[in-house]
């Protein structure tokens, strides 16, 4: 098994660090749907604060499979997907969420419902709808 590619992302409440594959977060810009992206949407697993975050260029953590096994920080990487509060754009609100390892379904969606957005946006700008419209809510690997 190759090596994998990690990028550390750092909370801009509460300053906590997680680490996430770098195909998470490539995967990410691609569902936001925006051309040469410098920002994503990343949901901070601590504080549930919604922020914008600039694409990591910080140092590329490399792990063995091996060392794989430890990740990512007992979380597990979701994709939400909140409704815009924009009437009639046809772009999401696209998030990096990671939660707890057990968490399901109903626990996403009642932590969506506490989280406290900033400065979130879709691809042309617009905050999410409030409350929080959970379009979509996937665990990695989201296709």
């Amino acid at each position: 098994m190759p090596d994998i590619l990690m990028r550390q992302i750092g909370c801009s409440n509460c300053l906590t660090m997680s680490r996430h594959p770098v195909e998470v977060i490539q995967r990410i810009l691609e569902l936001q749907d925006l051309k040469n992206a410098t920002h994503f949407n990343y949901a901070c697993p601590k504080c549930g604060y919604v922020s914008r975050q600039q694409i990591p260029r910080s140092e590329v953590h490399r792990f063995s499979a091996d060392e794989w096994q430890l990740f990512p920080d007992d979380m597990r990487v979701y994709c939400v997907i909140l409704q815009c509060s924009k009437p009639g754009c046809h772009f999401h609100v696209v998030v990096l969420a990671p939660f707890e390892n057990d968490a399901d379904l109903s626990d996403v969606t009642s932590r969506v419902g506490n989280w406290m957005a900033d400065d979130a946006a879709c691809a042309t700008g617009s905050r999410p709808m409030r409350p929080f419209g959970i379009r979509i809510a996937k665990p990695w690997p989201f296709r």
